[in-house]
């Protein structure tokens, strides 16, 4: 069983390193929780379009801003 959690995070790409909001759908497994999804929310308006990743509570994932829209990927992946 998974549900969706808002979690601080930070963009790092774009020339700038920037706070935002991730609502990432979550799943717990024993002690252990995942990530299978995530969304960018409240990042700067004035960031450009480009490529970045977001990182939250020790994941990160890919996204990119194309004509103002936030698009991520699927692969939510734990960080190093």
């Amino acid at each position: 069983m998974g549900s969706v959690v808002r979690i601080p995070g930070v963009l790092h790409g774009m020339a700038r390193v920037e706070r935002c909001d991730v609502l990432a759908r979550m799943t717990q497994c024993k002690s252990n929780r995942a990530y299978s999804a995530g969304f960018v929310l409240n990042a700067p308006e004035d960031l450009p379009d480009g490529e970045c990743l977001a990182s939250f509570d020790g994941y990160t994932l890919q996204a990119s801003k194309d004509r103002g829209l936030w698009l991520t990927s699927n692969n939510v992946t734990r960080s190093t």
